[in-house]
């Protein structure tokens, strides 16, 4: 073997790095597993509350020390293997920024009919179009009004200097469509920001690129009517002037009472609390001890000198004191937010503050590396008697990134005539301050900068100018756009899924892992005898390989995702029975054991290399056009084909050569006395018998189209549009009857109920109301749906899915998908299979130089498509009704790569027999390749159908429809790869029978 000792120290190198990346995944999970110790107590009850509190209490402190190497248990939570959604429970949410409202706010709200007229046409072409709405608009606008230029409706005050009357169409153009874009960038920052406060762990936000739209997951959120409102909540920009506690006495002389009456209730708390504190000294737990008391004992540790605010502060401070961090007056660190907010929202504090003085923090902390802290600021301002900012966002006309006299990131701004006018006077007072003062400006209540006025600005061009960074510079000019031109948002595609029915994913996942991982060794053992062992241990780094790369790259380990691996299982050992097949064919013919090896993983190695390259199109087509979980599955996917290609080729080729070179060659085996009696075989004519593989094929897919067309494939609400509901029970429910009864709460409109993994969980999908997209509407018809159960039921129903009796029942997971949302789904189910069909015919034609190769591939995949569909079509003929949906389309995908797989053996034995130059004619070379490569078909497909078979059995309900796909698929591919690619190919080429047509390597 070739450069043994880089894959030896490349293998090293890979799994010291998987260590290194998995390791925080443990340290995670055991900081989990305390502070659900922490927060139980003796009756076994959790406190969610005091969970979080012990967590944030470690967020900025080091939890893990790897050779040296300090980690905060923050900076463990960001390089951890995350859980998806499905496995922890969460809300998972896409965002359309809408625009027709940026259209409408550029044109200065435009009331001419014609532009009117355009938009609503345009909105109504884009529910049924792929197009941008900005060229639907742009065609709607022309078709009506072809003599007028874009210009005259674009032409304003606010607009000056970027559109012209003078200006062409297509310049308008580029100008909306470069406005639209930054809108959305700008929607992206103010939702990333909202989210990143939202107070959960690992929110993750992303711009699905190309759409329009940001994906949003939120792990752990419990309340899906706050969510919703924190996101489609229009941004307030706000000017306030600033306030210094140092240089005001007033405000100065109110916090020093205001410290002077905690201190007071410290001292009042002690006297109070003395006997039970000596009491307590031999107990662990505080929980006796107020929330004011434990912020008073937390400050008394934190404090370590005094401030700068000496006047201000008694030699015993009280948390508004001395939790300054670094003494410096009013930073705090992430952490003591919460109790600074707790004291300042009190009645009787807010009482001792000024009427006119209210306070903001800054948007994001100041983190100091070298301390391991997080300081951020608090802002006092001015809100004067009215309670109203001194400028709002309307008066902005644009913000733009520019560069200072020092040549340093600023931020250009320009307002119209009303704000220009407001503007002077607001900066000449504040100019005329000593020392001069500030102007924050803030943004959803977080203050993003607050810059010192250094003058009077007359004409409302200002220049903002600081210690900024190119993209924080960057962001405060989308932030002052916000003002001017907002960009409301729509949920578009919304799933929730509780805990409980996380829990039970999690535990469904692993079951399949272990099972799967189980039968695939056992299977190799009792068929490859020590070649078995060494599979195994290949398959093992390649569990281990993926899981660690997934860490590495911070994906999400989805339900999908742990289908990937469980499939990556049965197609990891693929390449191992590829190689053993080989090497047992070399002994057979009278070569030495160490001969018979090496030309097995030599000869064996293209065939491996094409087979897994044809897969890997497919998962690059799903990741590519696949969205939400499909694209989990993907990533799992290629990592899993990259990590096999590495470990069967290169690793079992160093553990088999190693043990050559150890022990006695005849210890050395590739074969067991079941595998003996399978190589007894007789040939069979499959060439000859290809006529009748067309009848049946053509029969099945026949029948099966025409029961699609008569009854109707039961599509999900990712291809149809609509809501859907897990519905949960105690005791047994009829899902039939239920129907009947939600018919009236959701006013007749389409309604289907089905048992979903049990007798006492029903799924429920319904169109009603799907069209209204008013904020209203997803409770209107979740109470629609309680309102319906209770009535059929007589249970009540439960916000918590873990308190499920004989007198509650509860909805366990929902989701949501838009019309839109789901035509573009199915466009892009479509064209992620037109993609990996169009790449294998090409890569086929390349390899094996004649299109009757690529075409014979290509019609045996496009059969296995059609049969797994017609399969559905008889499922739910005979009542087992599996969803159309995007883990189909993803199964669908899955199989065409794996037919593929084995057809390319095929292909690649033709190919090697056709090079001989044999004298017998086409269809038997054909029929020997086939009869050749029979075993390893049918090895490499039954292995793999082994962790089908585990997924359908043990996956849960929401990989049954997946499973079952996989599983005709799989058994379908492998009948098309012998019964129909290399018979359409024979077919295909009309050389005379007699003549042999050599194909080139």
């Amino acid at each position: 073997m070739r450069n043994k000792g880089v894959v030896v120290v490349l293998t090293i190198l890979i799994t010291l790095l998987c260590l290194y990346y998995l390791s925080f995944t443990w340290v995670s999970r055991n900081i989990q597993k305390d502070a659900i110790a922490q927060a139980t107590d003796k009756a076994g009850n959790l406190d969610l509350t005091k969970k979080q509190n012990y967590l944030d209490s470690l967020w900025n402190k080091t939890v893990y020390n790897l050779l040296g190497a300090e980690y905060t248990y923050k900076e463990v939570k960001e390089s951890e293997l995350n859980l998806g959604l499905d496995l922890q429970g969460g809300m998972h949410v896409v965002l359309e920024i809408s625009p027709i409202d940026i259209i409408r706010g550029l044109s200065g709200n435009n009331q001419d009919p014609a532009f009117i007229a355009a938009l609503q046409k345009a909105s109504e072409l884009q529910k049924s179009s792929d197009s941008k709405f900005s060229a639907l608009f742009f065609k709607a606008f022309k078709e009506a009004n072809p003599d007028k230029s874009l210009a005259s409706v674009f032409t304003s005050s606010s607009n000056k200097d970027r559109v012209k009357l003078t200006d062409s169409d297509a310049d308008v153009m580029k100008f909306l469509d470069k406005e639209i874009e930054e809108a959305i960038d700008r929607s992206f920052t103010i939702l990333k920001t909202r989210i990143d406060q939202f107070g959960t762990s690992q929110p993750n936000i992303q711009r699905l690129q190309g759409t329009g739209r940001i994906q949003i997951e939120i792990p752990g959120a419990d309340n899906p009517q706050r969510v919703r409102k924190l996101l489609q909540g229009v941004a307030r920009l706000e000017f306030w002037e600033i306030v210094e506690p140092t240089y005001d006495p007033q405000l100065g002389q109110a916090l020093g009472a205001i410290n002077q009456m905690l201190l007071k209730e410290q001292n009042d708390l002690k006297a109070a609390n003395k006997p039970a504190a000596t009491a307590e000294t031999k107990a662990p737990s505080d929980s006796t001890k107020s929330d004011l008391e434990k912020a008073l004992s937390t400050a008394a540790k934190d404090s370590t000198g005094t401030s700068a605010l000496d006047s201000l502060r008694a030699a015993s401070a009280s948390p508004l004191f001395a939790l300054f961090s670094q003494n410096i007056p009013f930073y705090y660190q992430l952490k003591d937010t919460a109790v600074i907010n707790k004291i300042l929202r009190r009645p009787d504090v807010r009482a001792m503050l000024p009427r006119t003085v209210g306070f903001f923090w800054d948007v994001k902390a100041n983190p100091d590396v070298t301390k391991g802290i997080d300081d951020i600021q608090l802002n006092f301002v001015n809100i004067g008697r009215n309670g109203k900012p001194l400028l709002t966002g309307e008066v902005i006309n644009n913000a733009r990134l520019d560069v200072d006299q020092f040549s340093r990131p600023a931020v250009s701004m320009t307002m119209n005539a009303a704000g220009a006018k407001t503007w002077a006077k607001v900066t000449a007072a504040a100019a005329a301050k000593q020392p001069q003062g500030r102007i924050a400006i803030v943004l959803d209540n977080y203050v993003y900068t607050a810059p010192t006025v250094n003058g009077e600005i007359p004409n409302g061009n200002s220049q903002i100018s600081g210690s900024f960074t190119n993209e924080e510079a960057k962001d405060l000019a989308s932030v002052l756009k916000a003002g001017s031109l907002p960009a409301p948002t729509k949920i578009v595609e919304q799933a929730i899924v509780g805990p409980t029915l996380g829990q039970v994913a999690q535990s469904q996942g692993l079951i399949s892992m272990a099972c799967g991982l189980a039968l695939v060794v056992l299977f190799m053992l009792a068929y490859y005898a020590k070649g078995g062992w060494v599979a195994n241990i290949a398959l093992l780094f390649n569990v281990f390989f993926i899981l660690g790369i997934l860490a590495q790259f911070n994906a999400a380990l989805t339900l999908p995702g742990i289908a990937g691996i469980v499939l990556t299982m049965g197609m990891a050992v693929d390449a191992n029975v590829l190689i053993y097949e080989r090497i047992k064919e070399e002994l057979a013919i009278g070569r030495k054991l160490r001969d018979a090896i090496k030309l097995g993983f030599d000869r064996a190695f293209m065939t491996i290399f094409d087979s897994n390259l044809t897969t890997l199109f497919t998962a690059a087509a799903l990741y590519i056009l696949g969205q939400g979980p499909i694209k989990g599955f993907a990533i799992t996917l290629i990592i899993g084909i990259s990590c096999s290609f590495f470990t069967a080729v290169y690793i079992s080729r160093l553990v088999v050569e190693w043990m050559v070179r150890k022990g006695d060659d005849a210890k050395v085996s590739f074969e067991t006395p079941i595998s003996h009696i399978i190589k007894k075989r007789k040939e069979y004519n499959f060439i000859g018998n290809r006529k009748k593989a067309y009848i049946f094929s053509a029969s099945f897919i026949t029948a099966g189209m025409i029961l699609v067309a008569v009854q109707g494939l039961n599509f999900g609400v990712d291809f149809k549009g609509g809501r859907s509901y897990i519905v949960s029970f105690k005791k047994p429910v009829e899902a039939t009857a239920m129907r009947n009864a939600l018919a009236e709460s959701f006013e007749k409109s389409g309604t289907e109920v089905k048992n979903y993994g049990g007798n006492n969980v029903v799924k429920v999908t319904t169109s009603y109301l799907i069209e209204d997209e008013t904020d209203g509407a997803d409770d209107k018809v979740k109470d629609a749906l309680v309102a319906g159960v209770t009535k059929f039921t007589g249970l009540q129903f439960s916000e918590n899915d873990a308190l499920i009796d004989n007198t509650h029942f509860t909805i366990s997971s929902s989701s949501k998908v838009t019309a839109t949302i789901a035509d573009d789904i199915k466009n892009s189910s479509v064209e992620a299979s037109i993609l990996a069909l169009v790449l294998i015919f090409l890569y086929v034609l390349v390899r094996f130089k004649k299109w009757q190769y690529s075409l014979g591939a290509v019609i045996a995949l496009a059969h296995d498509s059609l049969f797994v569909i017609s399969a559905f079509a008889f499922a739910k003929l005979f009542g087992f009704a599996f969803e159309i949906d995007q883990v189909f389309i993803a199964a669908l995908l899955t199989i065409i790569g794996y037919s593929i797989n084995d057809t390319v053996i095929i292909f690649d034995r033709i190919r090697e027999f056709l090079g001989f130059g044999a004298s017998h004619d086409r269809k038997a070379v054909f029929n020997d390749a086939i009869n050749n490569t029979l075993s390893r078909t049918l090895i490499t497909s039954g292995t793999t159908l082994i962790t089908v078979v585990v997924l359908l059995f043990f996956g849960g309900e929401v990989l049954r429809g997946f499973s079952f796909a996989l599983f005709v698929g799989f058994v379908i591919g492998t009948y098309s790869s012998i019964f129909i690619a290399a018979p359409v190919v024979i077919d295909l080429d009309k050389s005379p029978d007699g003549e042999v047509k050599p194909v080139k390597a």
